[in-house]
């Protein structure tokens, strides 16, 4: 986060952005090698959002800002753009594999974005017939890379 090439994209994104407050902060943040403190609190919205309506967080030690009130709806929206990309990547995969989408009769949610509302229905939505699991869903990617390993290196 903090390396040369990319503290010189965001000096390039300051220098062409509409607004020059919002990546000025940002900006302030890299430099002083605290831009990490507001990646966490992203994740920590990501997460309190599965569960909640609406957050609010105090900002004063990350930004010149006392705090700020993120809604679901408002990071659905900002998210809109990454779940089409899992839409795209979901169609490319059957199609690939020459499935259609009611050929799918388990679909397996693995990592924590799978608790995402939105992430839980487009799953759904995707896979009709489907049963959805997401047992073990931050073990299993591993457990699979365990098979995997096993079954090519035995």
């Amino acid at each position: 986060m903090y390396d040369r090439d990319n503290m010189r994209t965001m000096r390039e994104l300051h220098q062409e952005s509409n607004d020059k407050e919002k990546t000025r902060r940002l900006l302030h943040l890299a430099e002083n090698l605290r831009a990490h403190e507001l990646l966490a609190l992203a994740e920590k919205a990501k997460i309190d959002l599965t569960r909640q309506d609406r957050v609010e967080y105090i900002l004063g030690p990350v930004l010149d800002k006392p705090k700020v009130l993120i809604t679901r709806k408002e990071f659905d929206e900002y998210s809109a753009e990454y779940y089409e990309r899992i839409q795209k990547a979901l169609n490319e995969c059957l199609t690939q594999g020459g499935k259609k989408h009611t050929d799918i009769d388990l679909v397996i949610l693995t990592g924590g974005s799978t608790d995402i509302i939105k992430i839980r229905e487009l799953a759904a939505r995707s896979f009709p017939q489907a049963k959805i699991s997401d047992q073990n869903k931050f073990s299993s990617v591993c457990q699979g890379l365990a098979y995997d390993a096993q079954r090519r290196y035995k």
